[in-house]
């Protein structure tokens, strides 16, 4: 009888120490073999690779692996065969797919011929967690060769193509005597997301596994990757028993989920389910441990189900059920899974509701970086040096909380998410690393990165570039002003628009002292005074209480005069620009209060808001855009109520993240629909979200923002720029966000 090759402890019970080794020797193993590709297309390759018993010897081991990618190109070509696809349903080609992917796991597991392994055998092995280290390696390489990849991808793209044309086709042709049954309807859904789960988890292993031929330096870097790649051969093997077990017609989903709560600190999951009837099934699935893995397919058409799984995807060690209706289930040794299934049936004789509470040490980690490699030839330190770093995250929904401007400079996320060796080459280059390369595709713009990163896993790879020599693009953004390591430029033509011309007289720049961070806000328009001067100024202003000048407009001559006086240095100069600061203060103190609203209730087009209305060019201009602040990048986020939060807000530029789409923004925003000068934003934060905690009042962030003067205008959201698009369409697409990067432009409003 055929056998399967298992781990003697389980994967689970292997040290990390011996499945990190494991995993270095089968990737050094299976770098030192011939190429496949010269072992299947030469003259005598046929009759070698289709032997009934192949060679597993080791000096046969290039052979072996050039064999099993072969079988694998033969019936994957054969099945991207335009006329066998037309003939052929698409659960069909699906399930032709999964039989590929299993054969080419057992051929890894065994010495066997495939067709002598018994699916209760394979179901076995996976869903005991019990595959050797160097079998997952060397199946998971057999599908991911560049001959396989081709002809996996092309699979996937015509049967995506077949599924679009069956549902169309099923719309359009239903008729009173040939009607569209809605299990025909479901069935295309369950197949298209069936086909939607294995392309995300073999992009996932893509990245994974090409990653995993950095680790043969070390076994502790191997160990990083081993996590990462264990799940996704998991996942992978779950999707293949799933698929197999699923009959042709599914029937309709009759279980919701109703509440789903996520507590990240205890890496929890709470979720009540109803089911239509007492005969209807719970959809949850479960392993020989009893950890629960996963939910049915068909139940995944609605938005709490999705997010359950892929929380219950983004766990390593699988979601352990630790309470059923309430009865906790403790977690004896051989005892825990007959509990678990006693707990079900228990709850299913009489009940239509149930409420389960699973937890998973992966249920606490935020989007965290998996593996740092920095490679610096010839040891120099100079630029050019490259680095790699690779991300994971929970899910495809949370963020992943680093940033890309468009000279595609990389910003990194808060160094408390680094290890020490990517925090010190950080450090090392302060806004000196750019983005090369996204999951081996080289970029040249946003908007490709985007579309790179979508997926649970990015791999990038950064340059370094020379400290002196910013692209033109950012060095004209960064005139003139003090930056920070993660200071985002502003839109280049929206700044054109609204700052000044210099003046061409400009002397140089007195240093810096103490004196300068205390002034309230810098004056850009006035070009030509020093950061000294200004903080005198603004300390006089502060000191004079008894002789304030009276609010008046200022008009652009006036400015321009009152920084030629300053830059020749007079005494006249001085108080004209003490003038200026305190106008500008009495304004902000007399701007009439604006009735806020709330985007997550309702929208009000305020038309007639005071200072807000279609203004031209040289009554608004930028006050203190650009203030300099404190490193952020350690500073911990802003929680307010509703469980929103603010991860970053650094020079402008705000990044707020909620748990869903039912949790309220919160947030309060002054709308003018009237509005079409070019320069004019028609939306205005007006506040931020409530917050019960006295401590949480005085965070950082809070304080930036309500620091005078605190008109804060949109500029983008999620890099959309507001410029020709409607109020109202923007907001209803705040609504549908978890995560929002909200692109900001302080101003100051004259009368």
């Amino acid at each position: 009888m055929a056998t399967i090759s298992l781990s003697s402890e389980g994967s689970a019970g292997d040290s990390d120490v011996s499945n990190a080794a494991r995993l270095a020797h089968s990737l050094a193993l299976l770098r030192g073999c011939r190429e496949p590709a010269e072992l299947i297309y030469r003259k005598e390759g046929p009759p070698l690779f289709f032997n009934a018993h192949p060679s597993t010897t080791e000096t046969d081991y290039s052979v072996v692996v050039a064999r099993r990618i072969a079988i694998l190109v033969g019936r994957l070509s054969a099945l991207s065969d335009p006329k066998m696809g037309a003939e052929r349903t698409p659960r069909v080609i699906l399930t032709a797919l999964m039989e590929v992917v299993r054969e080419a796991l057992i051929m890894a597991m065994s010495s066997n011929p495939p067709q002598e392994i018994t699916a209760d055998a394979f179901c076995t092995v996976i869903s005991s967690r019990a595959v050797r280290v160097e079998a997952m390696v060397e199946g998971l390489h057999h599908l991911t060769y560049a001959s396989t990849k081709l002809r996996v991808e092309l699979v996937t793209l015509q049967l995506q193509k077949r599924i679009t044309e069956e549902r169309q086709t099923a719309a359009t042709t239903a008729t009173p005597s040939i009607p569209t049954t809605e299990q025909h309807l479901a069935a295309l859904v369950v197949t298209e997301t069936l086909l939607e789960d294995f392309i995300s988890i073999y992009d996932n292993i893509l990245l994974i596994l090409p990653a995993g031929q950095l680790a043969l330096s070390s076994e502790r870097e191997a160990a990083v990757v081993l996590p990462s790649l264990m799940r996704y051969y998991y996942q992978l093997g779950d999707w293949v028993l799933h698929t197999g077990s699923l009959s042709d017609v599914p029937p309709l989903a009759l279980t919701h989920i109703t509440r789903l709560v996520w507590d990240e600190k205890k890496g929890a999951v709470e979720v009540d389910l109803r089911r239509s009837s007492l005969d209807a099934a719970w959809g949850l699935l479960l392993n020989e441990k009893g950890r629960l893995i996963d939910v049915d397919v068909a139940m995944r058409v609605h938005d709490r189900a999705r997010r359950f799984h892929e929380l219950l995807k983004s766990t390593r060690d699988d979601a352990v059920v630790v309470a059923v209706n309430g009865v906790a289930i403790p977690a004896a040794a051989g005892e825990y899974p007959r509990r678990v299934l006693q707990a079900l049936r228990d709850a299913s004789t009489s009940r239509r509701t149930l409420r389960l509470v699973v937890r998973a040490k992966s249920l606490r980690r935020a989007p965290v970086e998996v593996l740092f490699r920095s490679h610096d030839p010839g040891g120099e330190g100079a630029s050019g040096q490259r680095a790699v770093l690779l991300f994971h995250r929970i899910s495809p929904s949370a963020a992943w909380n680093f940033h890309i401007n468009e000279d595609l400079r990389w910003h990194p996320p808060p160094l408390s998410l680094l290890p020490e060796a990517a925090k010190a080459f950080v450090r090392q280059y302060p806004r000196r690393l750019r983005l090369r390369s996204v999951n081996g595709v080289e970029v040249r713009s946003v908007a490709q990165v985007a579309s790179l990163t979508t997926q649970e896993t990015v791999l990038l790879e950064l340059v370094v570039t020379p400290p002196d020599s910013p692209p033109p693009k950012e060095a004209a953004g960064l005139k003139g002003r003090r930056s920070h390591p993660e200071d985002l430029p502003e839109p280049r033509a929206l700044l054109e628009a609204l700052k000044p011309k210099p003046s061409s007289r400009r002397p140089k720049e007195a240093p810096q002292t103490e004196g300068t961070d205390t002034a309230p806000m810098d004056v850009p328009l006035l070009q030509g005074v020093s950061h000294q001067d200004k903080a005198q100024l603004v300390e006089k202003a502060k000191g004079n209480k008894g002789g304030k000048a009276g609010a008046r407009n200022i008009s652009p001559k006036d400015i321009a005069n009152t920084a030629q006086v300053a830059v020749d240095g007079s005494n006249e100069g001085r108080r004209a620009e003490k003038k200026v600061v305190e106008s500008t203060l009495e304004n902000i103190r007399q701007r009439p209060t604006r009735a806020p609203f709330d985007i997550d209730t309702n929208i009000i087009n305020n038309g007639n808001t005071p200072g807000v209305r279609d203004v031209p060019t040289s009554k608004m201009e930028e006050v203190s855009g650009k203030v300099a602040i404190e490193d952020t990048s350690t500073t911990p986020p802003c929680r307010f109520d509703h469980g929103v939060e603010m991860i970053s807000f650094i020079n402008g530029e705000m990044v707020l993240r909620r748990p869903s789409v039912e949790n309220a923004w919160g947030i309060k925003i002054v709308l003018d629909e009237h509005s079409n000068s070019i320069t004019a934003l028609p939306m205005r934060l007006l506040a931020l979200p409530d917050v019960s905690k006295p401590s949480d009042a005085h965070h950082p962030f809070i304080k930036r923002f309500t620091t005078p003067p605190s008109d804060w205008f949109l500029v983008s959201i999620n890099g959309k720029s507001l410029k020709g698009q409607g109020p109202t369409a923007m907001l209803s697409y705040m609504k549908s966000l978890t995560t929002m990067q909200l692109k900001l432009l302080r101003k100051l409003i004259k009368k």
